[in-house]
């Protein structure tokens, strides 16, 4: 579902002919700033990752990440979604994802769940990826890099302001521009 996300970077061609052992695409590129603005719908204001061996109930499926058996959470795509915070930039995928987890959201709080603080979260385009990002006490280093660098917009303003025609089709690169 979420491969129109992910693009192939080739390699460059005067260095193929001259690595024995190379590759010429991968799917996961490392970045030391947000290549581009990108958006997470949560439900909290804090960063609430588990681990998905630990079935707990009534936590948000996509914040379920599966920890390796050194302990450390890695890169993937899961059966169902990334394994980790998953960001994506404003294309007609982002938009459909997203609106449904808010309409699912809006369903849990009309049949009697506690209302939260549902919010878009977007990292601007260009922002610093600190280093302290790799893995270890990963909540509390995802909470204080969402408040110190996110910007929150309420549900109902961030849909009315950005409405699904006007989001980048799938398969355009025109979104790494904002």
């Amino acid at each position: 579902m979420f491969q129109n996300i992910l693009c192939r970077v080739q390699a460059p061609v005067f260095s193929i002919s001259r690595l024995p052992n190379r590759r010429s695409f991968s799917y996961v590129s490392a970045h030391s700033s947000f290549p581009a603005s990108l958006y997470r719908f949560q439900v909290h204001r804090d960063s609430r990752l588990y681990d998905k061996a630990f079935e707990q109930y009534g936590r948000e499926a996509e914040d379920g990440v599966e920890v390796n058996a050194d302990g450390l959470v890695y890169p993937s795509r899961t059966v169902k979604c990334s394994n980790g915070a998953l960001f994506m930039p404003n294309t007609h995928l982002m938009q459909k994802v997203t609106r449904m987890s808010n309409d699912y959201y809006l369903e849990e709080v009309e049949s009697g769940k506690a209302a939260a603080e549902a919010h878009y979260l977007c990292i601007p385009k260009g922002t610093a990826i600190p280093k302290s990002l790799i893995l270890f006490r990963l909540n509390s280093t995802l909470t204080r890099f969402y408040l110190e660098f996110g910007r929150t917009f309420n549900p109902d303003a961030w849909l009315e302001r950005n409405p699904y025609h006007d989001a980048f089709s799938d398969d355009e690169e025109e979104w790494m521009d904002y």
